[in-house]
């Protein structure tokens, strides 16, 4: 028994040894049939859609789905120029569209119900929504017809538009949820004083602080957990930073030879993407808590051969990315997805438990 023993803990411990040396998958890349131009993704579900839309003389709508393939619902009736901004694993897509202009509408899409318009709240007829959870829930914002001020809005199914307040008078705007309508967002005044936020069904509106006094926080992401991602900055210079229910800030990590950044997205198992600025560069990278961080260059398998990546537009919780890349001098969409590497620690397990046996093997030999 103890020989067992001994030789599990001896598998165990290279095994993590090794999964720690390998904490990023490699990433093969999908050309998406999108459209002619192409289209620019704006949205990723879970299960892997893609929304956004196409550039023409008019702005039009695209959604692509494994099952389904790509469909262009045409313009939202009697308007000029459709955005799908992001999709749910329902497939249900959410956007705005122009009435005329200076005025817009939010509105849902699916290829089953159709379109379908949000409306705004009292007083506040312009509407636009950027964010949609897998429950069903919409987030954006309402703008009155007058002046201009908005207020963050979250649309629940079968409920009346809920008003989410601010932290400044002027403007506040929700910038995405979780599935369990925690949202956070945006705020500004007529000072040029900006600032961000967090709402929960049950706590409320609270104010996220910056890193440093005298700097902005700004917001990209919340995961299932609660955990939030964006940047502290100061003018064009930002830090990479992150929230936590019920504590501060805190200081991400940035890739070697980069000073300044900001977090986009993070999944719910803790994968964070980033974004690293370098004088004019700007490069997309991965991190893990207590890992170095990877330049997504870094990581892109012998698929990408001849693809030079343009934009990452959106993120997932399965880990995969959409967005823009150039091939053979035409720029097309992509779908980009983690695939694990069979030369990691999973290939090498039938070895090491063969060391392990034979390590038990000559410990049995011993007591003989």
């Amino acid at each position: 028994m103890n020989g067992m023993k001994g030789s599990a803990t001896f598998v165990m411990a290279v095994v993590s040894a090794m999964a720690l040396a390998q904490p990023y998958a490699k990433y093969k890349i999908e050309a998406l049939p999108v459209a002619n131009p192409p289209g620019t993704p704006r949205g990723l579900s879970d299960d892997g859609r893609v929304a956004g839309y196409v550039s023409t003389s008019e702005d039009a709508p695209f959604y692509w789905s494994r099952s389904e393939g790509t469909i262009l619902p045409g313009q939202y009736p009697n308007n000029h120029g459709t955005v799908f901004n992001d999709v749910n694993s329902a497939g249900t897509c959410v956007g705005v569209t122009g009435l005329s202009a200076g005025l817009y509408k939010a509105l849902t899409w699916s290829s089953s119900g159709g379109y379908k318009s949000l409306n705004g709240l009292p007083g506040r007829g312009i509407t636009w929504a950027g964010s949609v959870a897998d429950s069903g829930s919409v987030c954006g914002v309402s703008l009155s017809l007058t002046n201009g001020t908005g207020r963050a809005t979250l649309w629940e199914p079968g409920k009346a538009p809920r008003d989410l307040g601010t932290i400044y008078d002027q403007y506040s705007e929700a910038v995405t949820l979780n599935n369990s309508n925690e949202v956070i967002g945006t705020s500004s005044d007529n000072n040029g004083l900006h600032g961000s936020w967090r709402w929960s069904p049950t706590d409320g509106l609270s104010t996220l602080s910056a890193l440093s006094l005298g700097e902005e926080a700004g917001v990209n992401s919340i995961n299932d957990e609660g955990v939030i991602v964006g940047h502290s900055s100061v003018g064009v210079h930002a830090r990479p930073t992150l929230w936590r229910r019920g504590s501060g800030p805190e200081l991400g990590a940035l890739p070697t030879g980069f000073t300044e950044g900001g977090l986009r997205f993070v999944t719910n198992d803790g994968l964070f993407f980033g974004e690293a600025v370098q004088g004019l560069a700007r490069s997309q990278y991965l991190w893990r808590e207590g890992q170095n961080p990877m330049l997504l260059t870094d990581l892109m398998d012998d698929s990408w051969s001849g693809w030079s990546l343009r934009q990452v537009h959106a993120f997932n919780n399965a880990g995969q990315f959409t967005g823009t890349a150039v091939y053979q001098g035409v720029q097309r969409t992509f779908l980009a997805t983690p695939v694990p590497e069979p030369s990691g620690f999973l290939a090498a397990l039938p070895l090491l438990l063969g060391l392990g046996a034979k390590r038990k093997n000559r410990a049995q030999k011993r007591l003989h």
